[in-house]
């Protein structure tokens, strides 16, 4: 048999063994999928860049950038994010920055990476980093809940696995998440998985196969 499914499902489904789970994903984009157990999965975002991946490493650098022009412009205040992300894209000034944007050179990953930069500029004290993060860990909390919420496993004990970059690599977002989570979740088991996804998506094949045979 053939099955066609998204890959954040066959992983979630992998890591879990069909059991309720949670899978939320922030990489270059994010997306939430959550399974009941049963036979229902539920998704919540996944929209791609024009429409939203609220939360992830692309949301985080356009947040960024639309706060550099608006420093430019004074309507938005001083941030060192804007030399951190000329020096990154190699840029000389704000016009060049924007520019970019709507240039043939623009590429989804090249801003996806700059959440490094704002990582940075985070840890070094800019306010405006730390709010565009403190923004981005609100919005990975609001796409578990939501599609939790709509799976009907919130209050009872599941799996809730993060996985991507973001979740990885940014600290001041994952503890703080893990933070929300808890505390409105309790009875979620939150779990950062160490095997590359395809291999969680091979682990869903043989379960397929084991409950065929």
């Amino acid at each position: 048999d053939v099955i066609v499914e998204n890959d954040a499902l066959s992983a979630l489904l992998g890591a879990t063994g069909h059991k309720p789970g949670v899978l939320l994903i922030s990489g270059t984009g994010s997306i939430a999928f959550a399974y009941d157990g049963m036979e229902t999965f539920q998704r919540s975002g996944g929209f791609g860049h024009l429409l939203g991946d609220e939360g992830s490493g692309y949301w985080i650098g356009i947040q960024a950038i639309q706060q550099v022009l608006k420093m430019h412009d004074g309507r938005g205040p001083e941030t060192i994010l804007s030399e951190k992300i000329l020096k990154t894209l190699n840029l000389t000034n704000h016009e060049e920055l924007h520019n970019w944007i709507y240039s043939p050179n623009f590429s989804v990953d090249k801003v996806a990476s700059l959440s490094k930069d704002v990582d940075e500029a985070a840890q070094e004290g800019d306010k405006v980093a730390k709010a565009i993060l403190e923004d981005a860990t609100e919005e990975l909390f609001q796409l578990v809940m939501s599609v939790a919420k709509k799976a009907k496993i919130l209050g009872k004990p599941y799996t809730l696995l993060l996985l991507g970059g973001i979740l990885q690599n940014i600290d001041r977002v994952k503890k703080d998440l893990v933070q929300k989570i808890k505390k409105a979740s309790p009875e979620a088991e939150i779990c950062f998985n160490q095997q590359a996804p395809i291999h969680l998506i091979i682990q869903r094949g043989i379960y397929q196969l084991k409950n065929q045979g």
